[in-house]
């Protein structure tokens, strides 16, 4: 339970499933301690490492970090914990980076994306949910300021950029509820507001 500076009881669940020393596990860790730290508003859950299943395509998706907002609905955080040299350059919305990474590029808002779809889809064969989850995406560059992007010969503003939590906005210590909420890309754009039953089916169904 944390309590907002207002006086109003702000209750959040959080939940840890990701393992230690796994892949990008030092990033995640960033970004969920700034998560947990400073949250004050609103009532929801936020996981770290969820698992979805598709037992029909026998298919899996993992997020990094996903947050449930009784107001604000669903927001995926894709972390990406990487140095600005690890990139070589940007071409549209595929990152090049250097020979050691296990692929060229990568595409992480392009993966947040699929991710919220296939929640989201999923959510819309409940008759409680169907048509009633916002979604929202943003991708979290813990290793890498705005200045070191700029100088790299990147633009933040570019129509190509994903929408980006970079290192000096989480020393910041933003709540970064308020942050999703006013920077990231919205995937759907609904009134998301829950009774208790139908917001934990999204979680447990």
């Amino acid at each position: 339970m944390v309590t907002a500076t207002n006086s109003q009881v702000v209750t959040w669940k959080f939940i840890e499933t990701e393992s230690i020393g796994g892949a990008g596990y030092q990033g995640e860790r960033i970004v969920w301690d700034t998560l947990r730290q400073n949250l004050t508003q609103g009532e929801g859950i936020a996981i770290w490492g969820y698992r979805a299943f598709s037992h029909e395509e026998q298919t899996r998706r993992e997020m990094d970090i996903l947050i449930l907002s009784k107001n604000l609905g669903l927001a995926i955080i894709e972390v990406k914990f990487i140095d600005i040299n690890d990139i070589e350059n940007i071409k549209a919305n595929q990152w090049k980076v250097i020979p050691s990474f296990h692929s060229k590029y990568l595409a992480p808002i392009e993966q947040a994306e699929k991710q919220a779809l296939a929640i989201i889809n999923r959510c819309d064969e409940n008759l409680l949910l169907n048509n009633k989850v916002a979604a929202r995406v943003i991708v979290a560059l813990p290793k890498i300021t705005r200045r070191a992007w700029r100088d790299k010969g990147f633009d933040d503003n570019h129509l190509a950029c994903p929408p980006i939590i970079f290192k000096d906005d989480l020393e910041r210590q933003p709540d970064l509820l308020d942050y999703i909420d006013k920077n990231a890309t919205v995937i759907r754009k609904v009134n998301s507001s829950f009774n208790d039953r139908s917001f934990l089916s999204i979680v447990y169904f």
